[in-house]
């Protein structure tokens, strides 16, 4: 099949999506139906890859105001949580720290057990992720600090650009899941090690795919002498402190973030570079609080009633059948973003116990980079692409799937 017809398939699907929800026999008041579709179409958008994922945020919110029947304030309501600012704070700091060669040091000074298999840079990114989950309460805060090392061994690699998307998709997969509060429950901790051990053969499947741009590849040389410029250095080391310290001082991770990043602009802070740095794809903090204005706009419409009614019959008499409830609260949640308020509701406590497994279940199955600041921060720094996503969230919903059925 042709790349232009495959094209053309795929931007059918979303277009079929809003239709299904137009045509189908929901009950709804006022604009719910159409905010619905504009919902949908959103997501399935993100999901195929069309487009780029900010140009569609952005003309999913311009639709939620024109036929969605909400004020404007509502239809982009999500660039006034403090997520979308934190996520461009998290940019500047780590453009800074690649600048400033924080990155590439830490890269030389990795051994070369680590760096030189993709399985052990892996395993080590998610015990961190798990360790950072115990202590600092942000997601993209996480997903920043663990940005550092996922980039500075993935360049360390053999197959550094192919390495690379694999590498920082599963450190800012498992920033986004792993968070979790001591003392932890001994489901928990089994829901945790599943979703690591498939993030594993995830990676290594995602790992298999060869890149062009690899052409080179072979056992990296000695590196360069790398010459750190300790003001940013510092600068990340006290942001870190103060991001693992939140409890004690009660800043939020957003205005820490904000501010260190923030800081690295002021002149003669940074300096210029020869190596090669990173270039962030601003249009990220867009999709972001596009993303976070869906729940926004289908609270405001009623549609999420419609949601959380469609949820709750599509689980009834279901309660001991928890695939089928993890299954239908991984779709409901594809409407719900994590990264900040407005949220729509959770749904534990809905047919007992079974649907708080099925949500626990759910919150670490992601299938779209959008759903999670995290991932976006990823998309924007570390080239990963929608495609490896699916993959990756793929794995895992099979994994828990088979988990949710033998336990």
């Amino acid at each position: 099949m042709s790349t232009n017809a495959t094209q053309w398939i795929r931007g059918a699907v979303p277009v079929a999506g809003a239709l299904a929800i137009m045509l189908a026999p929901i009950a709804g008041e006022g604009h719910a139906r159409a905010s619905l579709a504009i919902a949908v179409a959103m997501v399935l958008f993100w999901i195929t890859d069309v487009l780029h994922p900010a140009i569609v945020g952005f003309i999913g919110c311009f639709l939620f105001t024109a036929v969605g029947g909400v004020e404007f304030e509502t239809a982009f309501a999500g660039f006034g949580t403090a997520t979308p600012w934190f996520l461009y704070g998290s940019l500047l700091l780590i453009s800074a720290a690649d600048r400033a060669g924080v990155i590439a040091w830490l890269g030389d000074r990795t051994p070369r057990a680590v760096t030189g298999s993709v399985m052990a840079a892996s395993a080590g990114l998610l015990c961190a992720a798990y360790l950072l989950g115990l202590v600092v309460p942000s997601g993209l805060a996480r997903a920043t600090l663990l940005l550092v090392p996922a980039l500075a061994w993935a360049r360390r690699s053999s197959t550094p650009m192919t390495t690379t998307g694999g590498l920082v998709l599963v450190a800012m997969y498992g920033a986004a899941t792993f968070d979790r509060v001591l003392p932890t429950p001994a489901g928990v901790v089994a829901l945790d090690v599943a979703t690591a051990l498939a993030l594993l053969m995830g990676v290594a499947w995602l790992s298999r795919e060869a890149s062009p741009d690899d052409a080179e590849g072979g056992e990296p040389g000695e590196p360069p002498a790398v010459d750190v410029d300790w003001r940013i250095a510092a600068l990340v080391a006290v942001t870190a402190a103060l991001w693992v310290t939140t409890p004690v001082h009660g800043l939020a991770p957003a205005i820490v973030g904000l501010a260190a990043g923030l800081i690295t602009c002021f002149p003669g802070l940074t300096r210029a570079t020869a190596q090669k740095a990173i270039s962030p794809d601003p249009l990220a903090i867009i999709l972001a609080g596009a993303a976070l204005s869906i729940p926004a706009v289908l609270l405001e419409t009623k549609a999420a009633d419609v949601v959380v009614g469609a949820w709750s019959a599509a689980t009834e008499g279901w309660s001991a059948d928890g695939m089928a409830a993890y299954w239908a609260t991984t779709l409901y949640r594809l409407l719900s973003p994590d990264g900040g308020p407005p949220q729509l509701p959770i749904l534990d406590g809905h047919d007992g116990v079974g649907s708080g497994a099925a949500w626990a279940a759910a919150g670490v199955t992601l299938l779209s980079l959008y759903q999670s600041p995290a991932l976006i921060l990823g998309m924007s720094v570390g080239r990963c692409r929608q495609a490896q996503m699916l993959k990756l969230g793929l794995v895992v919903l099979a994994a828990l799937s088979l988990a949710v059925i033998l336990f």
